[in-house]
């Protein structure tokens, strides 16, 4: 409980300059992180800015003093003997208050101090549940339930679009007709992406300013909106010919439609469709037209041309944010193909040696945080021992340093192989080349070919041995449909036996 606006005042400058403390330490250069905890530390300082951000404008309206209260205690201050007064004063309201109040808890601090001094496993899992699998901890685009409702807006199957090409083509809003833009299904896709990309763009960068990169391609839109150079939403209340400038036919706000003889427009302005979509634009019951105008009314051009504003800016707000996520949409797709070609154990197992690999480079970054500080006095000593001395160019390892001979032997990571499939990539040692028949460079290799990427393959590098092979085992497919018809023996009812292709014959001609 405070009695003095000037306490309060005092105490929000400590707290602002506690907050700025964290915040500084925060940002400041130190040992390498995985990808979690750079998350973790960026989600930290975000907070922390909003909290800083918050606890200025509480100053700010305390200072501007729009009540007069802090000019009124200072004033009670600053009278001579006023000092002691306002002292026993609030002495004497505090004593009551406790009388009146005994057995009142302790007011839990506004700031949760204790949870700002360091990362604990509840601020990883926190991060953990921000994403889903899928997105791999912001890594890749989730945008699975998008696409689907992507496809959606055009019923027919030809018309369908793969999850790789929707990655790349989601922000390409040209490729749609003016037609399915008017439909009630397209605003719900277009709001619920541009809402799924805006979250996911605050999940992974939460101390960018994302509201500033909104507010420039809004002022942007209104300058192309008001030229009608927004492409795509052109005003097609009056559309004109190339030759004369006269409206080239009549045109439906309501229906999106544009009629080439007056007679057809008059007549579909009594229909159940015009009328539903007139009502559904108005938002009332839809008035029956009775001129035969080139335009419609004035009230569904300007509702249509409303509508029409904010999914065009809705477009322009989701090609900026696709621009800016370009790189993970780059490794969305190479995941994608990646995955693609391996089997629901090999996918588990991908899973349980990401988390191993992400629990060893934690250690590997709290080791390195501990000892950080002697290892930065040791490279400023002598900048000669922090040379690595490597004159066979041994791969480095976990350290940073050359890995021992006997175990770059081991591995025979000196072995060149060279895979024919994957553009005549080489990869070095035998381990990297057994794992690279899973991974997506191989498997694009084969499927460029037309051929499967399974276990039969592997070990096959050159092209033509990988025909030759797919040939083989067609054919011995066909064989072992043969064998089965006349190696398969089967017996009647009196015990008497014949192949598989006999006994089909005779039963078929009822003699069995």
């Amino acid at each position: 409980m405070s009695l003095s606006l000037l306490e309060d005042v005092r105490g929000t400058h400590q707290d602002l300059d506690r907050l700025m403390s964290h915040l500084t330490s925060l940002l400041l250069p130190g040992p390498p992180k995985v990808h979690r905890d750079q998350l973790v530390q960026a989600h930290r300082a975000s907070y922390l800015s909003e909290l800083i951000t918050e606890r200025a404008n509480v100053l700010v309206e305390s200072y501007a003093d729009q009540d007069g209260e802090r000019a009124a205690e200072i004033e009670r201050l600053s009278t001579t003997g006023g000092e002691l007064a306002e002292f026993y004063d609030r002495l004497g309201r505090l004593n009551e208050y406790h009388r009146k109040y005994p057995n009142r808890m302790v007011e839990e601090p506004e700031i949760d101090w204790g949870a700002l001094d360091g990362v604990d496993a509840e601020g990883r899992d926190f991060v953990d549940r921000m994403f889903t699998g899928e997105e791999m901890l912001g890594r890749y685009l989730d945008l699975h339930l998008h696409h689907d409702a992507y496809n959606n807006l055009s019923p027919s199957a030809n018309k369908r679009l793969a999850y790789i090409a929707f990655i790349d083509s989601f922000d390409k809003f040209d490729l749609l007709p003016r037609s399915t833009k008017s439909k009630t299904e397209y605003e719900t896709y277009l709001r619920n992406l541009h809402e799924y990309l805006v979250s996911f763009h605050k999940r992974i960068r939460p101390m960018h300013d994302l509201d500033a990169d909104l507010a420039a391609v809004r002022t942007d839109f209104e300058e192309k909106w008001t030229t009608g150079a927004v492409s795509g939403w052109e005003d097609l209340t009056a559309p004109a010919t190339a030759t004369t400038g006269e409206p080239a036919g009549i045109w439906c706000a309501a229906c999106s439609k544009l009629y080439s003889k007056e007679t057809v427009y008059n007549a579909h302005l009594q229909s159940k469709k015009h009328l539903r979509a007139a009502e559904r634009l108005t938002g009332s019951a839809a008035p029956t037209a009775t001129s035969a105008a080139t335009l419609p009314t004035a009230k569904i051009n300007e509702l249509r041309r409303t509508k029409d504003r904010a999914l065009a800016l809705l477009e322009q707000e989701v090609v900026m944010l696709g621009t800016q996520l370009t790189a993970i949409r780059v490794d969305t797709k190479a995941n994608v193909e990646r995955r693609a070609a391996l089997t629901d154990k090999e996918r588990q197992q991908e899973i349980e040696e990401q988390a191993a690999r992400e629990a060893a480079e934690r250690g590997e970054a709290e080791r390195a945080a501990r000892e950080g500080e002697q290892g930065a006095q040791g490279l400023e000593d002598d900048d000669d021992e922090a040379r690595i001395y490597n004159p066979l160019k041994l791969p480095l390892g976990w350290d940073g340093k050359p890995i021992p001979y006997w175990l770059y032997k081991l591995h025979g990571l000196g072995v060149e192989y060279k895979c024919e499939i994957c553009s005549d990539f080489i990869y070095m040692g035998r381990k990297n080349f057994e794992r690279h028949f899973q991974e997506s460079r191989h498997a694009f290799g084969m499927r460029a070919l037309g051929l499967p990427n399974t276990k039969h393959f592997h070990e096959i590098t050159r092209i033509e041995d990988a025909f030759a092979l797919a040939e083989k085992l067609k054919s011995e497919g066909r064989a072992e449909i043969f064998r089965d018809e006349t190696m398969e023996e089967l017996e009647d009812d009196e015990g008497n036996v014949y192949n598989r292709k006999t006994y089909e014959d005779l039963k078929r001609q009822g003699l069995l």
